[in-house]
C-alpha cells in the first residue's frame, strides 16, 4: 500500500511492506515501512525505512493508521512539553534528575488537562498554579480549609 499526504510546502509518500512472522512465537506481522518526504521549501527529499514487530494480523490501512495514531499521540505529547515547560530547553543531566523532573513534568501536565478552568491554556494554567495557592489547590484536589 501506498500513502500520500500532501502539505502546502511537503509531501509525503510511505510504502507499507508486510510478511508473515508466524515463524516467531507471539509475532504475527513484521512491517517495514519507506517514508519519502519531499520539502518544496528547501527542495529537499529524506528517505527513511521502520521496521515494525506486531502480533496483529491485518492489512496495510490498519497498520497505517495504527503507526500515524501512535506518533500523532506522541508528537503532540513532546510539543506539549515543549512549549509549556520548555523540555527541550532543560539542561539537567546529573544522575535520574533529567527523569524525575520528566515525570513531574508529566504529571503536572495531566493535573492541568484534567482542569476545567474555562480561558486558561496549558501554560497559564502552569504560571496560574505557581502564583495561587487556592488554584495549586484546585488541580491537586487538596482541602486545607
Amino acid at each position: 500500500m501506498v500513502a500520500w499526504k500532501h502539505a502546502d510546502a511537503r509531501s509525503d509518500r510511505r510504502s507499507y511492506v508486510l510478511s508473515d512472522a508466524a515463524h516467531w512465537t507471539g509475532l504475527r506481522s513484521l512491517v517495514r515501512v519507506q517514508a519519502i518526504t519531499h520539502r518544496v521549501i528547501e527542495s529537499k527529499t529524506t528517505s527513511q525505512t521502520r521496521y515494525y514487530l506486531s502480533s496483529l494480523k491485518t492489512d496495510a490501512r490498519r497498520f497505517n493508521a495504527l503507526i500515524r495514531a501512535h506518533w500523532g499521540i506522541e508528537n503532540s505529547l513532546h510539543w506539549v512539553l515543549d512549549v509549556t515547560f520548555q523540555e527541550d530547553a532543560s539542561r539537567v543531566r546529573k544522575d535520574h534528575a533529567d527523569r524525575n523532573l520528566a515525570t513531574i513534568r508529566r504529571w503536572a501536565l495531566n493535573l492541568c488537562k484534567l482542569d476545567r478552568t474555562p480561558k486558561l491554556t496549558m501554560n497559564l494554567k502552569r504560571k496560574q498554579a505557581s502564583y495561587s495557592d487556592a488554584f495549586r489547590e484546585q488541580l491537586l484536589r487538596i482541602k486545607t480549609r
